[in-house]
C-alpha cells in the first residue's frame, strides 16, 4: 500500500488561520495519510511588514488548530530564486520519500503548488479549490500596524551610556 503524503508550503504570516487556510489543511489531513507543513520564512527569520509573525508564533497557531500536525511543521527560507528554492524543498523532503511513499505538494490560490513543479519540482502537485476568503494581506497589515518600534538612535545610545556607567560605579 502506497503511504500519501502531502506537503502545504505557507507563509502562515496572519493573526489567526483563517477560513481558507483551515479548509486547505482539513482537506489536506482528508486525503493524505500523513500532513507536514513548511512554513516559508526569511534568512535569519527577520521580522519586517511583510513578514510580522516569527516561525514559532506562527506554528503555535496552526498547532491549537491542528494539533495532530505536531513535529510535522517545519520552516524553509526564502532565498528569492525559484529554481533554488524548488530544489531545497526538493531536498528537504527526501527524508519522506521513502519506499511506497508519494509525495504531492498541496496548495490552492497563489500557492506553491502552482508554481512548483513549472520550475523543476520532482514531486507532483495537488489543487484544492479555495474558500472565498479575505487575503491574509489584510491580517499582515493590521498586525504590522499595531506596533511601531520607537527605538531611534538617542534613546539606544542614551541607554548604552546608562548601562555603561552603571556598570562601571559599580
Amino acid at each position: 500500500m502506497i503511504k500519501r503524503i502531502g506537503i502545504i508550503v505557507g507563509r502562515f504570516q496572519v493573526s489567526k488561520l483563517h477560513a481558507g487556510h483551515k479548509h486547505l489543511i482539513s482537506e489536506a489531513l482528508k486525503n493524505f495519510d500523513e500532513v507536514h507543513i513548511f512554513l516559508g520564512c526569511t534568512k535569519g527569520n527577520y521580522i519586517d511588514k511583510r513578514n510580522p509573525l516569527p516561525p514559532a508564533a506562527r506554528a503555535t497557531m496552526i498547532l491549537e488548530e491542528f494539533p495532530q500536525l505536531y513535529e510535522k511543521i517545519h520552516e524553509i527560507e526564502d532565498v528569492g530564486n525559484w529554481p533554488v528554492w524548488v530544489k531545497n524543498l526538493d531536498s528537504l523532503l527526501e527524508p519522506l520519500d521513502q519506499e511506497n511513499t508519494k509525495i504531492s505538494i498541496v496548495g490552492s490560490r497563489d500557492s506553491v503548488a502552482e508554481k512548483y513543479e513549472s520550475f523543476g519540482g520532482k514531486y507532483s502537485s495537488t489543487y484544492i479549490p479555495e474558500v472565498p476568503e479575505l487575503s491574509g494581506t489584510k491580517s499582515r497589515e493590521e498586525i504590522s500596524n499595531s506596533f511601531m518600534p520607537v527605538w531611534d538612535m538617542r534613546e539606544r545610545n542614551l541607554a548604552i551610556w546608562l548601562t555603561s556607567n552603571m556598570t562601571n560605579n559599580d
